[in-house]
């Protein structure tokens, strides 16, 4: 397959991706704010994740500055990343569907939110960010480029470091027990292969 070919799918996937954002976006209500997050750090994590999905791919997509990172992978190890890309996306699309009303773009809490259990949510508490991170590697092997990979790798972690923190204690201090509850029996980021014994 051509460089186009992978460049339109790669970017096909980003923009499903954000027209599932941009959807429920749109539905969003607000309502009386229980608890913003208002800070420098919050700003530069929403810019990061703005741009360090977007940028490298683009840039993969209609120029050569990454070439020196292109890598000779085998048509099937591009088939899994795009494999990887579309699970991402379909998990993207049932978080957002399993956090209904609960959707927020920004780290905030409402006085109408409610603590959510099902869906994705049953398997991990936080499966948005499980979602980048099978898009990082679906992208790294779509594109077969270091940098597509690394800067998108680089960008999921460093969310995932400064700001998974600061909604679980956002969250522990919304609801309390119920949510220390669901932290002693729902694993952060990875389902558990094997469930624990009661």
């Amino acid at each position: 397959m051509s460089k186009l070919t992978y460049s339109i799918l790669l970017l096909g996937c980003y923009f499903i991706r954000m027209s599932i954002r941009y959807v429920y976006s749109r539905r969003y209500t607000r309502s009386e704010k229980v608890v913003k997050e208002r800070s420098g750090k919050e700003l530069a994590n929403y810019l990061l994740a703005q741009t360090g999905f977007p940028l490298p791919m683009a840039l993969w997509a209609v120029s050569d500055f990454f070439d020196f990172a292109q890598l000779d992978l085998p048509l099937a190890a591009r088939m899994v990343g795009l494999a990887f890309s579309v699970s991402s996306v379909t998990l993207f699309f049932f978080v957002h569907r399993a956090l209904g009303q609960n959707f927020s773009p920004v780290l905030e809490i409402d006085a109408s939110h409610t603590l959510v259990r099902h869906g994705p949510y049953a398997l991990v508490r936080h499966p948005m960010y499980s979602s980048l991170i099978l898009f990082a590697f679906g992208n790294g092997l779509l594109s077969a480029n270091l940098v597509v990979f690394g800067v998108q790798l680089a960008t999921i972690t460093t969310l995932c470091i400064s700001r998974i923190p600061a909604e679980e204690k956002m969250l522990a201090n919304t609801f309390g027990e119920d949510y220390q509850v669901l932290m002693a029996e729902t694993p952060r980021l990875f389902p558990r292969l094997l469930r624990r014994r009661s």
